[in-house]
């Protein structure tokens, strides 16, 4: 992953995206239980002119019954500086149940008041090779 200035002149790289996501802050868990060495598939990058922030996510999964959505949100104003990261677990649903789906092609979207993650379920039988190495 890298990231640009408005001029389109490189302000950071960051390769792969599992190093972006292990360097940022993970309130009350750590990387490590999330972040496999084969990470991430469909990242997205968003400015919030609300807040004044970076959003960003990105896909991982499935294997071995788990899949996550990775949801980031920069500390500051500059994506180069520190960021936040929580893991949604896409198989359970909204009533907190473990579901034997997983999400694919992950998107999110806001509004002032909420974070939406939309995305393609399929069976995890399906899983198919969508670990992901981006």
């Amino acid at each position: 992953m890298s990231i640009f200035d408005k001029n389109r002149h490189t302000e950071q790289k960051l390769e792969p995206i599992a190093d972006f996501l292990r360097a940022a802050t993970w309130p009350g868990s750590s990387a490590s239980k999330y972040v496999k060495s084969k990470c991430c598939v469909d990242p997205h990058a968003l400015w919030d002119s609300s807040l004044q922030r970076f959003w960003f996510s990105a896909q991982q999964g499935p294997a071995k019954g788990t899949a996550y959505v990775f949801v980031a949100l920069s500390d500051t104003n500059k994506a180069r500086d520190s960021w936040t990261v929580l893991a949604l677990d896409e198989t359970i649903n909204s009533n907190h149940v473990k579901e034997p789906y997983w999400c694919d092609y992950d998107q999110i979207g806001f509004n002032a008041k909420t974070l939406f993650v939309s995305c393609d379920m399929f069976p995890l039988s399906s899983a198919g090779s969508d670990e992901g190495a981006a």
